[in-house]
């Protein structure tokens, strides 16, 4: 069944629901999965309240009891990712590149296991999950006190596990609320029933989040940790990559790391050599790599799609699997096809390799590490280099998300918030690594899906591939001005440790792009970048400026220093309100370009002039005097580029 869902779902989320008076803006595939859901929950509901079947029909059919809470909304998000995958340690570097993808993908498995241990508890097929993105999820389960027991158990089991392996860094909350069928009802825009349960909901899930582990409740867990100190092993200390955990094994070069830790290791390594995840009840003798740690009572392994594809038939362990997810990234070729013949989930991001030398654009076993994509940076031309081997982080996420939901649709329902969440993830988690491994193949994907994302790669790609996400999205979105995204762009030098880069593109999104207001009163909808924070529409622009710096045949000659005389010039301008002498920056820049053209002897007076008029159009008018200090933008990347790369 979970199989067909990801079928289902591939040819039919673009078909139009017309059927059953539903409003033709849900597709076929988003509304038959709401009525399986609550189709489920309700013959649930009625087989544990002994009612008789041909009773409760016909009280279906007369709404006599459409007011009964029958239905139990279950909302999960985990809680502390941040901190959970750039958590560090002595070796971190070492394994920076691994663990970043393994931890990336572990968040993905935690949140997916999670929700399999309330389907499996409640015995709920996976048709009952009706959102499930960006380590969140939504389940529908009849409601009933059988249900509502179980939860509190499932709880109590998932905080018992973050509490062990993790010692409560990451945690899971659950919250429900009961739901009738009348609150399921569309309504208007203002007075959607549907709208205020699912609020009360999210209030539920936000107070879960302030309580968890349940440190406040009738019998909470220890507040401090017991025997945590004993926990570690003298001879090994603790895990070089999080100082918080105590080491239990010793890697293949001797770094003594945590039973967690290897496991995210071996995840990092399995992505780049498996295409399925099998989740199982009970460890599984296959070929692919495993998990040591079960997470919350199942075991993970890793195959490849031409072994199940052989396999699949004849194995007497297939009873014992619960799930088989194909996590293969989107083939190449526009408009493949997506399936493979197993459920799909959209969880993994794009790792630049190498490639083959035998074979020119063959992959290979062999995957960049950050070094080599701050080397992807440079200029190379005539067996020189040329520019900064530098890195960019790209941290972004949609703005206003609560208020598109709550908001943006005409009138909320069940269906249709299933949907946007569906969709809005598909962009990110589906089509976003699709367009790095297709056009920006020396981008990593940290993470992706949901409604946010964190890229990292060479400087000068990652600033041409933030303006193309941000046109593509524009177009996704079928040009809705009012749904959009920021983002915080930092540049640094690939030794800095991974957790600064997010801590830093964390503030540069959070502190400066989502705070930004323009002159015409709109908000957020910005790009932070090289300290100067500006809207798209200035960003672009400012690209487009720093492509004809780099390649005008008046501009391209320009030497760094001149370059930076030009930065300078413009730190006078922004301050000739503090310094009054500060306003001859014109008479400056006058001065230096034409002792600067006087050195061209091959020029006749004639061309000086007139090459002077085109410097001073492009640097002045076009430039300073049009954007000011955002000038920046474009005047660094050019800047950068004219520096040569001396060999060692």
């Amino acid at each position: 069944l979970d199989h067909f869902d990801s079928l289902w779902m591939l040819f039919a989320q673009a078909i139009p629901a017309a059927t059953f008076k539903v409003a033709p803006d849900v597709s076929l595939y988003d509304h038959s999965k709401a009525v399986a859901a609550l189709s489920a929950a309700l013959w649930r509901y009625h087989h544990e309240n002994d009612d008789e079947p041909e009773t409760a029909r016909q009280a279906m059919q007369e709404r006599a009891d459409w007011d009964t809470d029958k239905f139990l909304m279950i909302q999960g998000d985990l809680f502390g990712i941040q901190d959970f995958i750039f958590a560090t340690g002595g070796q971190t570097q070492k394994y920076a590149a691994r663990l970043l993808r393994g931890r990336s993908f572990y968040v993905s498995l935690l949140a997916e296991c999670a929700a399999l241990r309330i389907l499996d508890a409640l015995a709920l097929p996976p048709t009952s999950q009706i959102i499930n993105a960006a380590g969140k999820f939504r389940i529908v389960a009849p409601n009933t006190e059988r249900t509502r027991q179980t939860l509190q158990q499932v709880q109590c089991d998932l905080d018992q596990w973050c509490l062990t392996y993790t010692y409560g860094q990451v945690g899971i909350g659950l919250a429900w609320e009961a739901t009738s069928c009348n609150d399921l009802q569309t309504g208007s825009r203002r007075e959607s029933p549907y709208q205020h349960r699912r609020q009360r909901l999210f209030d539920k899930l936000e107070q879960a989040k302030y309580r968890r582990f349940d440190l406040c409740g009738e019998n909470p867990p220890a507040a401090v940790f017991e025997g945590y100190l004993s926990d570690f092993n003298n001879e090994l200390g603790p895990c070089a990559m999080d100082n918080c955990l105590p080491a239990a094994v010793r890697t293949r070069d001797g770094i003594a790391i945590s039973q967690l830790a290897r496991d995210q290791i071996e995840t990092g390594r399995a992505l780049t050599e498996y295409e399925v995840v099998a989740i199982s009840r009970k460890a599984l003798p296959i070929q692919g790599r495993f998990l040591r740690l079960p997470i919350f009572g199942f075991h993970v392994h890793f195959d490849r799609l031409e072994h199940l594809r052989t396999t699949a038939n004849g194995r007497s362990d297939a009873k014992d699997i619960l799930r088989q997810w194909d996590f293969a990234l989107a083939p190449r070729a526009s408009g493949a096809s997506l399936w493979n013949g197993w459920a799909k989930r959209y969880v993994n991001g794009f790792v630049p390799r190498f490639a083959d030398p035998e074979e020119e654009g063959a992959p290979s076993q062999g995957f960049k590490d950050l070094s080599a994509l701050a080397d992807a940076a440079l200029l190379k031309q005539d067996g020189k280099s040329r520019g900064v081997a530098a890195l960019m982080t790209v941290k972004g996420d949609v703005d206003n998300l609560g208020a598109i939901f709550q908001k943006g649709l005409e009138a909320a329902s069940f269906s249709r918030e299933a949907a946007l969440s569906r969709q809005m993830h598909a962009f990110f988690a589906l089509y976003l690594p699709w367009l790095c491994q297709t056009e920006y193949p020396e981008t990593y994907t940290v993470f992706a899906g949901g409604d946010d994302f964190f890229l990292i790669g060479p400087w000068r790609q990652q600033l041409k591939l933030a303006a193309r996400m941000k046109d593509e999205f524009h177009r996704y979105v079928a040009g809705n001005p009012d749904i959009h995204f920021s983002v915080g762009l930092i540049m640094t030098k690939p030794g800095v440790p991974i957790r600064y880069l997010a801590e830093r593109g964390k503030k540069a999104l959070e502190e400066e792009a989502k705070t930004y207001s323009s002159d015409a009163g709109d908000e957020k909808n910005a790009v932070r970048c090289f300290e100067r924070t500006v809207d798209w529409k200035r960003f672009s622009a400012l690209m487009q400026a720093w492509q004809t710096l780099q390649t005008h045949e008046c501009i391209a000659p320009l030497g760094a220093g001149y370059l930076y005389g030009v930065l300078g010039l413009m730190d006078m301008r922004e301050n000739m309100h503090k310094h009054p002498q500060d306003a001859r920056w014109r008479a400056l820049f006058a001065a230096r370009t034409q002792r600067m053209l006087e050195r061209m002897h091959e020029l006749k007076p004639e061309q000086r002039l007139e090459r002077y008029e085109t410097i001073a159009g492009i640097l002045i008018n076009e430039g300073i005097d049009c954007y000011g200090n955002d000038f920046r933008i474009a005047l660094f990347p050019a800047l950068y580029n004219r520096r040569e790369v001396r060999s060692s």
